[in-house]
């Protein structure tokens, strides 16, 4: 009978790594302007050193990424693959930050997990510890007035809207209640998946929340890009291969000496699930950045805009100047826009992108840059001069610097 099991958790891992291997396929199809180079939207490195190399290393980095993906998807037992898949997507997001999507990073994370252990040797204890904390950080992320005041109600409406409901002109308390169940509802999951007799229930909980996010986000709601939806579909057949059965850990095979490297591996990789699960704590002192912390949807963040003069305006790319309002141009609308995916919410990030326009437009018709930092009853805006922005940018500790606007 333990053989037996053993042999169906072994089977359920091989699935769950082809569900994410084609999962991958789709995601990096939905959002393959920002895995290739393009002079739409700026690239800014995650190291300076980064932005001196050629473009050649950005179609390298795709090439390999997608061709391994393939070949997980029919050979998901091998770890060669899996480096590839890991080393190869780690290049494409040293090479620009932008494509530190949290989708990219979860796949990442399980790719680094599966390229260090063979098939059924530790089972997918890890994956499951991993997908607790990514529902309890995201929970937290949005247990505040600002995502109750704006982000959670924009939900609520457009999750009714979709399904023939208006509920634009319902009590703004009313809403709010609504809205904070969202985050309620995915801490339950969290828990509820900690223990056996309650993983069946927060399995149709969170498949609901899910269903609800793209009913929000989806074409009759929100409208946002495939790449979101995408996620939340891999999502479910991620939980299900998971949490549909009792999980097993089957204990490797050969001698001591095999057994004690074994543990050994078994201890680095126990390390690094802690790390990943504990690092998202220190977002609110910048740490962590916020969708690397699992803070997804929430009010939490920053948005920039930069304002031009009519001369500035006519050097932007065609993308770009399709976004502006009144000479502002809002970055995360633009990103949308050329890439198909969210900006990232890194200050220091949407700052290496005024620098590049900047550079395109002229100093000199770059009236002044527009933060506006949370969304909601905490939110403010701040107003720079452009003067102030090598300043501000001198403060962060990542690379703050494009690349290179030369055409590819």
């Amino acid at each position: 009978m333990l053989a037996a099991a053993a042999t169906g958790e072994v089977r359920r891992e091989m699935t769950l790594r082809r569900w994410w291997a084609v999962a991958g396929l789709v995601l990096f199809a939905a959002t393959w302007k920002l895995w290739t180079p393009q002079m739409e939207f700026p690239q800014v490195p995650l190291f300076g050193w980064a932005g001196s190399l050629p473009l050649f290393f950005d179609w390298l980095a795709f090439g390999i990424l997608l061709g391994s993906l393939a070949a997980a998807a029919w050979k998901p037992d091998s770890r060669r693959i899996w480096i590839a898949i890991a080393i190869s997507l780690s290049v494409s997001m040293v090479l620009d930050q932008h494509r530190l999507q949290p989708w990219a990073w979860q796949l990442l994370l399980m790719a680094i997990w599966w390229s260090s252990a063979g098939v059924g040797q530790v089972g997918n204890l890890p994956h499951v510890v991993l997908t607790i904390s990514i529902y309890f950080w995201s929970a937290i992320s949005k247990l505040d007035a600002d995502f109750v005041c704006s982000h959670g109600q924009t939900l609520i409406e457009a999750l009714f809207r979709s399904v023939g409901i208006n509920a634009v002109n319902w009590p703004t308390n009313c809403k709010s209640w609504l809205a904070i169940l969202l985050p309620i509802g995915e801490l339950l999951v969290a828990t509820g998946f900690c223990w056996p007799r309650t993983r069946r229930v927060a399995l149709f909980g969170a498949t609901a929340l899910h269903v609800g996010l793209i009913l929000a986000l989806g074409p009759l709601g929100l409208g946002h890009r495939p790449g979101v939806l995408l996620w939340n579909v891999a999502f479910i057949g991620h939980d299900w291969l998971l949490f549909g059965a009792r999980s097993f850990v089957v204990p490797p095979s050969g001698g001591s000496s095999q057994h004690e490297a074994f543990r050994l591996k078994a201890g680095l990789r126990t390390a690094v699930v802690t790390f990943v699960c504990v690092w998202p704590v220190t977002e609110r002192w910048g740490l962590c950045d916020r969708w690397l912390a699992w803070s997804v949807y929430s009010a939490h963040s920053e948005r920039v805009s930069v304002t031009l003069t009519a001369a500035g305006l006519r050097r932007l790319p065609e993308s770009a100047r399709r976004c502006v309002t009144d000479g502002e141009l809002p970055l995360d609308r633009w990103s949308l826009v050329a890439l198909d995916a969210p900006i990232s919410p890194q200050l220091r990030f949407q700052f290496g992108v005024v620098d590049w326009l900047r550079r395109r437009c002229g100093e000199e018709n770059l009236v002044e840059v527009i933060v506006q930092h949370s969304h909601g009853a905490g939110g403010n805006i701040e107003r720079l001069p452009v003067e102030q922005l090598d300043e501000r940018r001198r403060a962060f500790l990542v690379n703050t610097q494009p690349r290179s606007t030369k055409s590819p």
